[in-house]
């Protein structure tokens, strides 16, 4: 059997069942350990039709429900759908920063994290786009809270991840949410996420408002050897630069030859990731 036909076998066999584990698979088609992991590749990262939860099971993430799930709706049938998509922010710059390897065990392990939320609410993952998620509530089973599920899943997946960032994403629905009701539920997410990574109030306060890491004058000094710079942001968090003279400039300006090289790159990278910060923290506020 040619290895296009296991993987058109596998995809069929993994959407019949919804579920299965990659023992099952190595005994249903006499795969050895390579080749068994080049099917689990082509199925989760060239084809996205399946998710890899802890390099044990594979669970059927397809745009054709499994053949197990509730029939949909007959035809004509009119119903209420609740639509979610999540991306992983920044991932363009982590392949950058990540090697391959270290990336697909970070985009994995975030697909599974939504995926676990969703089907919590049972919800269903109808594609992965790259790395975004589009998750439906209301098909293939449909529930009269589809829309309050879907929410709640976006507050869940957000506190599962649980970084800074994620935690300045919950402040900002916590504080400007239109509804008294998630105001209180991202609190509880946001006291949640504090208590597993051991916060005390004062380490909680600073993540939800970052300073950026700007002195008590509202700027940082950028080194270049030679040449020094200072960064602030106004009261949009846009970046403004200043050289030493005082005299502000359109951008951080690039090094030259008379530069420190690596004193250059970090100023550089560091500048980069400021406006990264700042960028979040005005998403979240």
């Amino acid at each position: 059997m040619k290895f296009s036909d296991i993987v058109d076998a596998a995809r069929a066999l993994l959407q019949k069942k919804g579920r299965i584990t990659h023992r099952a698979l190595a005994r249903e088609f006499a795969l050895d350990a390579d080749a068994l992991q080049d099917l689990v590749d082509e199925l989760v990262l060239a084809e996205r039709v399946a998710v890899d939860e802890d390099g044990k099971v594979l669970a059927w993430a397809g745009t054709t429900a499994p053949a197990s799930a509730p029939a949909p709706a007959p035809e004509g049938d009119r119903r209420q759908l609740s639509v979610m998509f999540c991306d992983l922010v920044g991932s363009t710059a982590l392949s950058e920063q990540l090697d391959p390897e270290d990336l697909h065990e970070l985009v994995t392990a975030y697909q599974q994290a939504v995926l676990r939320v969703v089907q919590r609410y049972e919800g269903h993952v109808a594609q992965y786009l790259g790395d975004g998620i589009l998750a439906y509530f209301g098909y293939p089973v449909a529930h009269e809270d589809d829309a309050v599920r879907a929410v709640r899943a976006g507050l869940d997946i957000l506190a599962a991840i649980g970084t800074d960032v994620a935690l300045m994403h919950l402040n900002g629905i916590a504080g400007k949410a239109k509804f008294k009701g998630l105001q209180e539920r991202a609190r509880e997410k946001i006291a949640a996420v504090a208590e597993a990574r051991g916060f005390t109030p004062e380490e909680l306060a600073d993540r939800l408002v970052p300073d950026l890491g700007l002195d008590e004058q509202g700027t940082v000094r950028l080194d270049f050897g030679p040449r020094q710079f200072f960064v602030g942001f106004d009261e949009a968090l846009k970046p403004f630069v200043r050289d030493a003279q005082g005299a502000r400039l359109k951008d951080l300006p690039k090094p030259n030859k008379a530069d420190d090289a690596a004193l250059a790159e970090a100023a550089t990278e560091r500048f980069k990731v400021m406006k990264k910060d700042a960028k979040a923290t005005k998403a979240a506020g």
